[in-house]
């Protein structure tokens, strides 16, 4: 008996480092499609190259013809064109963490036993086991869709959550959620609402005045992103409560799409330039 407990022990410590081991490892920059901006406060935007080793909680911007592919461990992120996203150095409870403001990013994210990644936007956040999925955002609307696994989206505003699987989307819009898609749909709960922590997009449009992407706004946008990222603690706290998701979400949006660099205004950080 005390050799079968301490078989199990070993055992359990074995998967316990694993999972720290995975966590702990830095998110690097696999390849990238055009012109990509990497930015973070108090730091000068710079252009992403495949190889590259991400500043902690910088966040990567993609243009209107752009795109990259970020890595972590077992976990990958395909970013789409027009989308901002802070991937979190460090796990938040036990999560790994992408903060997302807007735009297409669709991952494959390492099983295991328990929930362990996250991605919070302004409008919806999302708790998995492992799985691929994608994320899409666009102002108050966004959509969860799963390939396989199954992927908790909780509607922050609307005090709404779901467990979606394979072949099923989550939608919301209009203020609410409705699930699509093949097989038996599991039932939309009731959770309390959660406030996120960021602007929505329309907000940050009105503060970037219509200026065409710059280095000077690409600053703007990661400093807002990168600070909101300390945020990010309650937000997955709250994923982790009672299958509620998260309340924050730190990204929020940004002007226009052109091949300079990302946007203006994003999150409610100012432009110190």
């Amino acid at each position: 008996m005390p050799r079968l407990a301490s078989q199990l022990f070993i055992a359990l410590l074995f998967n316990l480092c694993a999972v720290v081991g995975s966590q702990a490892q830095d998110w690097e920059v696999v390849r990238v499609t055009g012109l990509v901006w990497v930015v973070k406060a108090e730091m000068e935007p710079m252009r992403a190259t495949a190889g590259m080793i991400l500043p902690e909680n910088a966040t990567v911007a993609t243009t209107s013809a752009s795109r990259a592919m970020l890595r972590h461990g077992e976990d990958v992120l395909n970013v789409g064109p027009s989308t901002h996203v802070a991937p979190q150095a460090r796990p938040v409870h036990g999560l790994t963490t992408v903060l997302m403001r807007q735009g297409n990013l669709d991952l494959d994210i390492e099983k295991l036993g328990a929930p362990h990644f996250t991605v919070q936007t302004p409008v919806l956040a999302a708790v998995v086991k492992g799985t691929r999925f994608s994320v899409a955002v666009s102002g108050d609307n966004g959509a969860v869709s799963v390939e396989t696994g199954r992927v908790q989206v909780t509607a922050l505003a609307a005090g709404q959550a779901v467990d979606v699987t394979n072949g099923q989307t989550a939608n919301l819009s209009g203020g609410s959620l409705e699930v699509a898609g093949s097989g038996p749909h599991a039932s939309i709960q009731s959770v309390a609402p959660q406030a996120p922590v960021v602007e929505d997009t329309a907000a940050a449009d009105d503060t970037s005045g219509g200026a065409s992407e710059t280095s000077a706004s690409a600053t703007a946008s990661g400093r807002s992103l990168s600070n909101a990222g300390g945020n990010s603690a309650s937000a997955a706290a709250s994923s982790n409560a009672g299958g509620n998701s998260a309340n924050a979400n730190s990204n929020s949006n940004a002007g226009g799409n052109s091949d300079n660099s990302n946007a203006g205004g994003i999150g409610k950080g100012k432009d110190k330039n």
